[in-house]
């Protein structure tokens, strides 16, 4: 089920600018029609964060009560997700950026939109998720490990840099 819910995720970026290009007035788009076209994106990558973390937690809660805090598949599970945890830089980003959209505000910070009119007429859009890691290390949501890490890179990273990431690490 995550990984049905990040493809949709993924193609956000693609179905957005469909939507823009459907518009009957492309160029004039704007008050609420643009509000809620670009709140989309926003509420899949929130129900996508949400999603994974209760799966960890519930999980977590099951194993605990099926096999006792104390068991190997409880350990066993908790030192899976420390491994992510240490191991991932994407593991490390959903986290974090799951704990900032709870806490903070939303983690897309921008979400870019270029509209082109063609010689045939048509218009043809550019949409893309942008994280703007600068914005978030203003926050005390953002474990301080992490932040180091984030830190290092300020300049603002797309989608496309980080999804196939955290594909590979939801298969483990």
């Amino acid at each position: 089920m995550l990984k049905e819910s990040f493809t949709v995720l993924e193609g956000i970026e693609h179905n957005l600018a469909k939507a823009f290009e459907s518009a009957p007035n492309v160029f004039a788009f704007g008050g609420v029609e643009l509000t809620l076209a670009l709140a989309k994106p926003q509420n899949l990558l929130s129900n996508f964060l949400s999603a994974a973390s209760s799966f960890r937690d519930r999980a977590c809660t099951r194993l605990g009560e099926r096999f006792g805090s104390g068991s190997t598949e409880f350990k066993g599970f908790a030192e899976e997700i420390t491994a992510a945890y240490d191991g991932w830089f994407a593991y490390r980003l959903l986290y974090n950026l799951r704990n900032y959209g709870v806490h903070h505000d939303s983690p897309l910070s921008l979400i870019p939109v270029r509209g082109v009119r063609q010689a045939s007429g048509a218009a043809e859009f550019n949409v893309s998720l942008v994280l703007c890691p600068a914005e978030m290390l203003r926050s005390a949501k953002i474990q301080k490990s992490f932040a180091r890490s984030l830190a290092a890179n300020l300049t603002k990273f797309g989608s496309c840099h980080w999804s196939g990431s955290i594909l590979s690490c939801m298969d483990r």
